[in-house]
């Protein structure tokens, strides 16, 4: 029993939510510039309490809209398998009817089939009669003895049949797109069109998934398009984005100077900057002349360095110097990788474009699966913290294709690239080590140092998340620096790299925390599970449920919700639980707020909500609050939330207490977009 209520911690109680590196392009399309296109990141299924008995030995989770399993934990589940692909889909055979597939797995296609340093992973695709359903995907996790440890599903109640033959072609749907999202110029790459089924919104419809590498404005722009009207649906920016120049050397001038005053100088050279060059062996070069191995390449890079001789001596006024800084650091952090036992990570020769822009911006792009570096202010691959940051994106795109499809999805990748960053170039100023890009900052961040960002924030979740992926992105960093602290480097490391396995595209904070558990249980016998789960629990995103606040809601688009926590008559600040995070459920813990507890007649506590966006309602759900081991429920929801302007919706408890009772000033002062 022990076991499984680990495995039920580990499943965690309630679902939370919220989001590349600065000066991003924008990653949400809003009002009639964007053609009727909506939204930007799905949201977060609102999932039921962990159930002990759905299937013997393990804790599920149900979706509360569709009652389909989407989550499902155990210290291990045996199968007369004897591979991965077998032991998985015999155990979705056998509980088929719960995953809401057929009972021969035909609504299924295999993605993958992994092996980590803690265990095997199979993927699938929902399909429906060939045509992969958008953004439904399912996982399978197992021990290496073949024990299913995970299930992550995100399948889609979908009609079984044909729902309808296209009447747009690919070119045309390609055209919609791209006038909606307001595309000029020619693309980085042609642009691609596959149909797919959008199951999101009932009735289910088939799609175009338009994918467009445009400069302007600048992603990998992702647009489904009704393939029966040629309506726009929605869009969303894949690219990985991060801001900046570069830092040369080993990492960068500032860093291992320690001088503060270095600048770009508009990219000139001087002796300051050269002396801090280092010489450095580049190994696996394929013998070309051309700066390729195994596990980089400057293949996209323009005006390529060609050296016969092998000796690739520059400085940085060159702009071959970068392509060298690009190979050695990508190239050393993969052999890095390889040293913590993975020989499964990204193990590619990663396309570079040192080059590819004028911007101050970097990416990779999930589309092509090329890093391009920018040459605005100082240029980027002259700082090895953003050519590692971006290679961390590549990181998390190859172990799970697609990641970071919610915002807190997205400030994990960003925050995971910065750790990166960090945990690589520590040593090169102790002083300075939590300081991410302080020869890039330089150009718009003076100081000393100069920083674009730190891994050590104090930031705490959820009150402190901004909806920006890069500010939140260090919440999740800071984490990451803390078992770096407590369990050293290549411990931490090599657990944060195995956990990337255990996540989906739809992976929000807290199922990042699990999976870091998990990945330390399969690695280490789950050594350093108290640690890590301190870490967590201190930082907000893993939360006990006792004498804390449960809140849930059901909406189709959370985003447009604030969500405060009070007393009636407001004897402290009423807590802004939510602010227009894609979350749908909250905790928050309570101790600091004894004094007005447990609630009473005396202590009528709130639950308020508001709308601060147009065409879309929903209703609280669920409020309640432990305290002292007691549950008080309030028995006003399900309470309808107005649309935009329509006034807050209040849950109570003790419930029946009226809004004129007390004040909260509301805060929709300014009209809000359509979208």
């Amino acid at each position: 029993m022990r076991t499984l209520l680990r495995a039920l911690l580990l499943l965690g109680l309630f679902g939370l939510a919220a989001p590349v590196w600065a000066k991003q392009a924008p990653d949400e399309l809003a009002g009639p510039a964007a053609g009727g296109i909506v939204r930007q990141h799905r949201a977060a299924p609102a999932l039921s309490k962990p159930d002990v008995n759905a299937v013997p030995g393990a804790a599920v989770q149900f979706d509360r809209a569709s009652g389909l399993l989407r989550k499902l934990s155990s210290p291990g589940l045996a199968t007369p398998a004897k591979t991965p692909r077998s032991a998985a889909e015999s155990f979705l055979k056998m509980h088929h009817g719960l995953l809401g597939l057929a009972a021969d797995l035909s609504d299924l296609s295999l993605l993958s089939s992994q092996s980590s340093l803690g265990g095997f992973h199979v993927r699938y695709q929902q399909v429906v009669d060939g045509v992969p359903v958008w953004d439904a995907q399912l996982a399978v996790h197992l021990s290496r003895d073949l024990r299913i440890q995970s299930v992550q599903s995100g399948v889609m109640p979908v009609a079984r049949g044909p729902i309808t033959r296209p009447s747009l072609d690919a070119n045309t749907s390609v055209a919609i797109a791209q006038a909606a999202i307001g595309i000029s110029g020619g693309l980085r790459a042609p642009a691609q069109a596959t149909l797919v089924i959008y199951a999101d919104e009932p009735p289910a419809r088939l799609c175009w998934r338009v994918l467009v590498p445009a400069s302007q404005p600048l992603g990998d722009w992702e647009a489904l398009v009704d393939a029966a009207t040629g309506q726009p649906i929605l869009a969303r920016n894949l690219l990985k984005f991060v801001s900046g120049s570069g830092m040369v050397f080993d990492p960068n001038p500032v860093s291992t100077s320690g001088n503060c005053s270095l600048t770009d100088n508009k990219d000139a050279d001087y002796s300051d900057l050269n002396n801090q060059r280092v010489s450095r062996t580049l190994l696996g070069l394929d013998g070309s002349g051309y700066l390729v191995g195994p596990y980089v390449t400057t293949a996209p890079t323009r005006r390529r360095a060609y050296e016969p001789s092998f000796v690739y001596n520059y400085t940085r006024k060159d702009d071959r110097f970068e392509q060298v800084m690009a190979y050695y650091h990508i190239d050393a952090c993969q052999r890095y990788i390889h040293s913590l036992s993975f020989s499964d990570v990204n193990n590619r020769a990663q396309p570079v474009n040192v080059d590819g822009t004028r911007q101050d911006n970097s990416w990779y792009s999930p589309a092509t699966g090329i890093i391009t570096y920018g040459t605005g202010g100082v240029d980027d691959a002259e700082d090895a913290d953003v050519i590692v940051h971006e290679y961390g994106h590549a990181i998390q795109d190859n172990q799970v294709p697609g990641f970071g499809a919610t915002e807190e999805g997205g400030a994990m990748g960003e925050g995971f690239g910065d750790y990166l960053a960090a945990t690589r170039y520590a040593e090169a100023n102790w002083a300075w080590r939590v300081y991410i890009a302080e020869w890039d900052a330089t150009s718009y961040n003076p100081g000393c140092p100069s920083y674009l960002r730190r891994v050590d924030s104090a930031k705490h979740y959820p009150e402190d998340m901004a909806g920006e992926v890069h500010l939140d992105g260090e919440i999740w960093s800071a984490c990451l620096w803390q078992m770096r602290e407590v369990l050293g480097a290549a411990t931490a490391d090599q657990i944060i790299i195995e956990s990337h396995f255990y996540l989906t595209p739809t992976s929000q904070f807290r199922d990042g925390a699990e999976a870091i558990i998990l990945a330390d249980q399969n690695l280490n016998g789950g050594a350093n599970e108290d640690v890590i789960r301190q870490i967590f629990t201190d930082r907000g995103i893993l939360v006990d449920v006792t004498d804390a606040a449960s809140i849930a809601v059901a909406h189709p688009r959370p985003s447009d919700l604030r969500v405060w926590l009070g007393v009636v008559g407001d004897p402290f600040a009423p807590l802004l639980v939510s602010n227009r995070q894609s979350q749908t459920e909250w905790i928050v813990p309570l101790s600091a707020y004894s004094a007005y507890l447990p609630p009473s007649a005396g202590n009528r506590w709130y639950v308020r909500v508001e709308d601060f966006a147009r065409r879309r309602v929903g209703e609280i759900t669920e409020f309640r609050i432990n305290w002292a081991g007691t549950d008080y429920v309030s028995g006003d929801p399900p309470v309808p939330i107005p649309d935009f302007r329509g006034g807050p919706a209040y849950a109570y408890i003790p419930s029946g207490v009226v809004a004129s009772d007390f004040s909260v000033p509301s805060q929709a002062t300014a009209d809000a977009p359509e979208r």
